[in-house]
């Protein structure tokens, strides 16, 4: 789960730090946090889709955060 996974970084071609949570297999679901939500309930979001057994075998989830 989400919020259980260390977080990855990268560093975009700006300089700007960007992390990240990755989890499943399949096809990428990307979803990016943004200044008027919190991570917290992202996390919450991407454990309650790993639960979902149909989204989890067709999806890697992507979570990505912006500080």
């Amino acid at each position: 789960m989400a919020s259980e996974q260390t977080m990855e970084k990268a560093i975009s071609r700006d300089g700007t730090a960007v992390g990240y949570f990755r989890s499943g297999t399949g096809r990428p679901l990307v979803l990016v946090h943004g200044t008027a939500s919190s991570p917290g309930r992202w996390a919450d979001l991407v454990n309650e889709l790993e639960n979902e057994r149909v989204i989890a075998n067709r999806y890697q989830i992507w979570l990505f955060l912006y500080n």
